[in-house]
């Protein structure tokens, strides 16, 4: 029975007289790229092996990886890369290994631009007529700016630290003691648990840190940034994306950008982090809803994170500073992931 036929039903009388003719399209092929998961057992490797495992180099060092096949009959064998290293964004390449006179498949390969990238090895046993995929999931590499080798990181933790003030008369003293880069916590408007990392307030600065004074915050916070760049420190700011305060002015205008929870009295899911085996729940920060299925909402809660993330990250850059991810584990990866691709169209030198 060819395919026409197979297309017929019977109708009350027996006889294939009728069609089905309303399949919307036809059946759509499978197109084989010539490609199968490789034979286990086959392969010694030299890099990272797990989901959670990655490769960390500066930009202009070399990746260096290499692969032995165990297995003496396969002297035609090929080993590729396939990987965003270096690649133009949303493109991938493939680096060809090389094989040495004791057999082994080496690829040494200078990364020239900072970035977040994954790769994934496949290989040929019979000189490239059939290509098998490594049974390894795909490997990530971060490449990160050369200067954070030399990162010699003090810490202010507001309030404790005084005022804005006292941070910019402490600037010199700091770079006496030898440290380059200034780590504060986060230094938005304080909510009800007065914790930094539960903003009221995104986009603002509590007038705690500026004690009283006359001048707008942002006037103090200017004197502040521009006095640690002629220092010579690099300011390091806290980003806080997972959660929000419990009061914030999130949860006061767009109650629909926080994910639900109805076990919750308010019906707002808390945040928290992982400690061992104990999940720590945090009363005072509700977890931001990244994944809101409307998509016009989603995209404004996804707009305005990543404005508020720019917002500081251009201070930071002002100094040759950098951010700092809080809470990465619990991170949205496909927020993160966008977010990562604005920092570096934006600041190609921010450390992150």
């Amino acid at each position: 029975m060819d395919k026409t036929d197979a297309m017929k039903v019977m109708n009350s009388s027996g006889n294939l007289d009728q069609t089905w003719s309303f399949l919307p399209f036809p059946v759509p092929e499978l197109k084989s790229r010539n490609m199968r998961i490789g034979p286990r057992g086959i392969l010694k490797r030299s890099f990272a092996k797990g989901l959670d495992d990655f490769f960390r180099i500066y930009e202009g060092e070399y990746l260096n990886l290499h692969v032995e096949i165990q297995a003496d009959e396969y002297h035609n064998a090929l080993v590729h890369l396939y990987t965003n290293i270096d690649a133009p964004d949303g493109e991938w390449r493939e680096l060809e290994f090389t094989r040495d006179s004791g057999g082994v498949h080496r690829l040494s390969y200078q990364v020239n631009r900072r970035g977040n990238y994954q790769f994934k090895m496949k290989y040929s046993l019979d000189g490239g007529d059939n290509w098998y995929w490594d049974r390894l999931s795909f490997s990530r590499v971060i490449v990160d700016k050369v200067s954070l080798k030399d990162i010699r990181m003090y810490t202010l933790i507001p309030t404790v630290s005084g005022t804005m003030k006292d941070w910019t008369d402490a600037l010199v003293r700091i770079a006496d003691l030898g440290f380059n880069s200034l780590h504060l916590l986060p230094i938005t408007e304080l909510d009800v648990s007065e914790s930094p990392y539960s903003a009221r307030d995104f986009f603002s600065i509590d007038g705690a840190y500026i004690g009283g004074a006359e001048d707008p915050a942002f006037s103090e916070f200017r004197r502040f940034v521009e006095a640690a760049r002629e220092t010579g420190i690099r300011l390091c700011f806290d980003l806080t994306l997972n959660h929000v305060g419990v009061a914030s002015n999130i949860v006061e205008r767009c109650p629909e950008w926080i994910t639900p929870d109805r076990k919750e009295k308010d019906g707002m899911k808390r945040a928290g982090c992982w400690h061992m085996n104990t999940w720590l729940r945090w009363e005072d920060l509700v977890r931001i809803y990244y994944d809101h299925p409307h998509p016009e909402i989603q995209a404004d809660i996804w707009d305005y994170m990543t404005k508020y993330s720019l917002f500081w990250a251009h201070f930071a850059n002002l100094t040759g500073g950098m951010v700092r991810l809080d809470n990465l584990h619990s991170s949205h990866e496909g927020f993160i992931g966008h977010l990562m691709k604005e920092l570096r169209d934006a600041f190609p030198d921010l450390i992150v």
